[in-house]
């Protein structure tokens, strides 16, 4: 085995004749206070081009940006997290390869390989029927973005743990519950 790959793609990618960040950012803000919640986020993302997320996407997508854990970001977390989802949308549609707007197994796994991970099949086959919400067998992008997005963030979690980067951690039952809890989206 080796170890957990480099960080997912997460480069700004505002498109040319994309929404206005700062003014969906704006809008969705209804009671002026510069943070937004995970509805409000909710709402961004479909006034912004996005299908509507899961409701466990959009508190996810808040738990990866929310910097000080107020449980809601404000614009500059906001225009990061956008950037991400330029990135992931990319990178979902790089490896839509049938171009039916899912993922499918196999294009799971190339995927999940290009990025560096070295996972089994039957891993990579749990995560998909981990995520696969409406059970098609196929994982369409809001579906995508979760199993990416908490793949990354267990990955940078094991990662404070093998610190010779071996792919191999010996810890205590209680720091593994602290990773768990850490990383739970409610």
């Amino acid at each position: 085995t080796s170890g957990p790959p480099p960080s997912a793609p997460c480069a700004a990618m505002a498109s040319a004749g994309g929404p206005d960040v700062g003014a969906l950012f704006m809008a969705v803000d209804t009671d002026k206070s510069g943070q937004i919640s995970w509805q409000e986020l909710q709402t961004a993302l479909s006034n912004g081009g996005y299908q509507k997320f899961a409701t466990r996407t959009c508190k996810l997508l808040i738990r990866l940006f929310d910097t000080d854990r107020s449980g809601e970001i404000g614009y500059h977390e906001f225009a990061q997290l956008w950037g991400y989802l330029g990135s992931w949308s990319s990178y979902f549609q790089a490896h839509d390869t049938d171009r039916s707007g899912t993922i499918s197994f196999p294009e799971f796994k190339t995927c999940v390989a290009s990025l560096g991970y070295r996972l089994s099949d039957a891993t990579l086959g749990a995560m998909m029927m981990s995520y696969d919400a409406d059970r098609t067998g196929n994982l369409g992008f809001d579906e995508y973005l979760q199993a990416m997005s908490e793949l990354t963030l267990f990955t940078n979690l094991f990662r404070t743990h093998d610190t010779s980067s071996t792919g191999v951690v010996t810890i205590s039952y209680e720091q593994f519950l602290g990773m768990v809890l850490s990383a739970r989206v409610l």
